[in-house]
C-alpha cells in the first residue's frame, strides 16, 4: 500500500511542476483545467475503503463526521 501511495505523491508532485510551469507560461485556461482534473484524480480519497481490522469507526463515513 505504500508503494501505491507513494507513486500517487510521485505523480503529484510531477503534475504540480507542470502546473506551475503552465501558469508562468500563460497557458490557456483548458490546459491548466486539465493539469489541475489530474491532479484531483491523483490526490482524491477512492471508493476503496484504507479502514484496519479494529478501527472504531471509518473516518470518511457519516458515522465519523464530526
Amino acid at each position: 500500500m505504500a508503494t501505491v501511495l507513494a507513486h500517487r505523491l510521485e505523480s503529484a508532485n510531477h503534475a504540480l511542476i507542470q502546473l506551475k510551469s503552465q501558469l508562468k507560461t500563460g497557458e490557456p485556461h483548458d490546459v491548466v483545467a486539465k493539469t489541475v482534473g489530474k491532479m484531483e484524480k491523483l490526490l482524491a480519497v477512492s471508493s476503496a475503503s484504507l479502514v484496519y481490522a479494529g478501527y472504531p469507526y471509518d473516518p470518511f463515513g457519516k458515522a465519523g463526521a464530526m
